[in-house]
């Protein structure tokens, strides 16, 4: 019997390697024996240190530097300073008030009057209203005289009247019969249309006809349509072209039955 050495699987003496790792196979008396081995780890002594102690320094007696005594001397300065600045300050303020309410009394006094001004300006208005007035009265007349000379053109104009267009009286056109040559389904016929024309095919019974014609924006079947279409019946079947126009036009009719 043979065994992984890695999985520890036994198989058969005919297998090599390992279904599951692929690791090749050894007798299972030959099997490598597991050997444990328990190392001992030195114990490491590391030196105990004595701390330090640092040395006591003395301290110096205190003192009043000459810096000290500048800056308290500075402190009184700007102290003095901001309070002269306030001082100015507030003394402005009551002047200007005094000033405004001064200004203020003088602009609460009547201006003196000037009576001769006025008087020009009430004179120059008045002159304005005037020539304005005389402007309104010009625009009216003159619009009064231009509808007028308006009414007299249009009864001297007289609306001319329309030419009538001239009646033709075309002669009446024969019926065309249509006729199939061997072997076809469809047939086209062109020609010129006076006001009416008729078309006439023989056809089966039970047949189904199509039929176009193309004359412009004048010519169209009986149905006003340019196409048509219907179950034939035994015999001649009839198609009938009309024109709507007021002069003749040319035409092209193609039809065709199945």
């Amino acid at each position: 019997m043979k065994q992984c050495p890695q999985c520890r699987q036994n198989f058969a003496d005919d297998i090599h390697f390992c279904l599951s790792d692929g690791t090749p196979l050894v007798w299972f008396d030959d099997a490598p024996e597991e050997i444990t081995v328990i190392k001992q780890i030195p114990k490491i002594q590391f030196p105990v240190q004595t701390p330090v102690q640092p040395p006591i320094q003395p301290i110096p007696p205190k003192s009043f530097p000459f810096f000290t005594c500048l800056s308290a001397l500075a402190a009184v300065l700007l102290i003095g300073i901001g309070g002269l600045l306030l001082g100015i300050f507030v003394l402005r303020g009551i002047s200007n008030r005094n000033t405004n309410s001064e200004l203020s009394n003088d602009f609460n006094k009547p201006f003196p009057k000037n009576d001769n001004s006025v008087n020009k300006i009430d004179d120059q208005i008045a002159n304005l209203k005037k020539q304005k007035d005389q402007i309104e009265k010009e625009k009216q007349k003159l619009a009064n005289e231009r509808q007028k000379l308006e009414e007299d053109k249009n009864k001297v104009i007289s609306t001319p009247t329309p030419l009538s267009t001239p009646t033709i009286n075309y002669p009446p056109q024969p019926t065309v019969r249509i006729k199939f040559g061997r072997g076809r389904v469809a047939e086209s016929v062109t020609g010129v249309v006076y006001k009416e024309r008729s078309f006439v095919l023989e056809a089966r019974n039970g047949q189904y006809l199509s039929a176009s014609v193309n004359g412009g924006n004048c010519v169209r079947f009986s149905n006003g349509s340019t196409t048509i279409g219907f179950v034939t019946s035994s015999g001649d079947n009839r198609l009938n072209i009309v024109n709507a126009c007021n002069s003749e036009a040319n035409f092209t009719l193609t039809v065709s039955i199945r």
